[in-house]
């Protein structure tokens, strides 16, 4: 279905992330329509309440009425968030590749940015479904080279790394990706082009286990692989404004 109505839209998202609590008519009138105060404030809250009944449906019964307020009372897995988290979480003795039947159904549940229309309302939790969501896709391209899939974890990684080049971890599974694909010297080539992004953006030193990885690499002899191409894997990032 499809909410019409910006403050609609707004009273249902402040819903879904009140889960399952009661949200008090004061406090949803605060999120909803924040301009309004007193009995206006009250009365438009109820206005947008009953719209978004008649929007919903037949699925209007969710939308309770529970004193001071009201709850959104529905099933443990309709909400797309949810369903992410649950499955981005791993399971016990699970296989690579069924790890990576469910984190393919995971990211599949995006279509954009978490709750991108309200990011006042939902800025916490916007964040914290980002941060699984990166987690996500740095553990899919793990388990991809695992498989032995690496072209794929390379192609994966490195639009990682160029979305978010600052971040240690997915730059860590681009360079084991390419590892794995026999391309040592990429690798290590990857590991300095983060090292210099690192020192002339951020001041900063690669972590530990970024330098943990690049002595494994010069210690082993570098696999049978393709000839060195350079690092076409690693996109140069834009620079930061200073």
């Amino acid at each position: 279905m499809h909410i019409t109505g910006g403050r609609q839209r707004a009273l249902l998202t402040a819903l879904v992330l009140g889960r399952p609590g009661v949200l008090g008519v004061e406090r949803l009138a605060a999120l909803v329509v924040p301009e309004a105060a007193g009995a206006d404030a009250r009365n438009a809250t109820q206005t947008y309440v009953a719209r978004l009944r008649r929007s919903l449906g037949p699925a209007a019964g969710c939308l309770r009425t529970s004193p001071p307020g009201y709850v959104l009372d529905v099933p443990a897995g309709t909400v797309d968030a949810e369903r992410f988290a649950a499955l981005a979480v791993p399971r016990p003795a699970e296989g690579a590749l069924d790890a990576l039947l469910r984190l393919d159904a995971a990211l599949g549940l995006w279509r954009g940015p978490a709750y991108a229309e309200f990011p006042d309302l939902a800025r916490a939790e916007s964040a914290r479904l980002a941060e699984l969501r990166r987690d996500a896709e740095e553990t899919r391209v793990e388990v991809l080279a695992g498989l032995g899939r690496t072209a794929e974890a390379v192609a994966a990684a490195a639009a990682l790394v160029a979305a978010d080049p600052g971040r240690d971890r997915a730059v860590r599974a681009l360079v084991s990706a390419l590892a794995a694909a026999g391309r040592t010297a990429d690798a290590l080539d990857a590991v300095r082009a983060h090292r210099v992004w690192l020192r002339d953006e951020a001041g900063l030193d690669p972590s530990r286990a970024l330098l943990a990885l690049q002595a494994g690499l010069l210690r082993e002899p570098a696999p049978p692989g393709p000839p060195h191409r350079g690092t076409p894997a690693l996109p140069t990032p834009a620079r930061l404004p200073r």
